[in-house]
C-alpha cells in the first residue's frame, strides 16, 4: 500500500484520555508529508533524468554501433582497395613484362632477318665483283689481242711480197699453235681468244 502526502495530511487518530497533543501530531504529520512530497518530487525528477540519460545512452550506443560498423566498412573497403591495387599493379607489371619480352623477341627476329639479308647481299656483291672482274679481264685480253693484230697487219704491209709469203707459211704454223692454245684457255676468255684466233688466221692468210 502506497502512502501519499495527501493521505498523511488526512490521517485521523482516535482520542483517548491523557493522549498526545493533537496539534503536535498534526503539525508533525504535515512536516512529514511535506518532506515525503519533496522526496517524491526529487525521485520523479531523478527518474526523468535517468530516463533521459538512458535515452542518451541508447543513442550513444546506437552511434557507437554505427561508428563501429562504419569503421569496419572502411577497413574492409581499405583492404579490398589495397588488394585490388596490388592485383592491378601485378597485372600492369605482368603486362609490361610480356610486352618487353615480345618486343625483345621481335627485335631478335629482326636482327636475325637483317643478318640473313646482309649475308645474301654480301653473296650477291661477291658474285657481282667476280663476274665484273672476269668481264674486265676478258675485255683487257681482247684489247691486247686487237692491238697485237693491228701491229702484225702494219708489219705485213711493210714486208716485201716474197718475204710475206715466207712469213705466211710460218704464220700458218703459229696460227695453228695459237688455235690449240685458244681451245685450252679458261672458259671466261674463250670468246675473246676465239676472236683473236680468227684474227690471226686472217692475218696469216693475207
Amino acid at each position: 500500500m502506497k502512502i501519499t502526502p495527501l493521505d498523511m495530511r488526512r490521517q485521523e487518530f482516535g482520542r483517548k484520555m491523557r493522549g498526545i497533543d493533537p496539534d503536535e501530531v498534526e503539525t508533525f504529520l504535515e512536516m512529514v508529508a511535506d518532506e515525503f512530497e519533496a522526496v517524491i518530487k526529487e525521485n520523479t525528477t531523478l527518474r526523468d533524468r535517468i530516463s533521459g540519460l538512458d535515452s542518451q545512452v541508447a543513442t550513444f550506443r546506437e552511434m557507437e554501433k554505427t561508428l563501429q560498423e562504419t569503421i569496419l566498412t572502411a577497413q574492409k573497403a581499405r583492404d579490398e582497395a589495397k588488394s585490388e591495387a596490388l592485383k592491378q599493379a601485378e597485372f600492369i607489371i605482368r603486362e609490361a613484362e610480356l610486352k618487353a619480352e615480345r618486343w625483345i623477341e621481335e627485335a631478335r627476329q629482326e636482327v636475325v632477318a637483317l643478318r640473313r639479308e646482309l649475308a645474301t647481299l654480301k653473296g650477291h656483291k661477291a658474285s657481282f665483283i667476280a663476274k665484273l672482274r672476269s668481264l674486265l679481264n676478258s675485255q683487257s685480253e681482247l684489247l691486247n689481242i686487237l692491238e697485237l693484230d693491228e701491229e702484225e697487219l702494219l708489219q705485213e704491209k711493210r714486208t716485201p711480197p716474197a718475204e710475206r709469203e715466207q712469213r705466211g707459211e710460218q704464220g700458218e704454223t703459229s696460227t695453228d699453235e695459237r688455235s690449240s692454245s685458244t681451245v685450252s684457255a679458261p672458259t671466261g676468255r674463250s670468246s675473246a681468244d676465239g676472236r683473236g684466233g680468227e684474227t690471226f688466221r686472217h692475218s696469216g692468210s693475207g
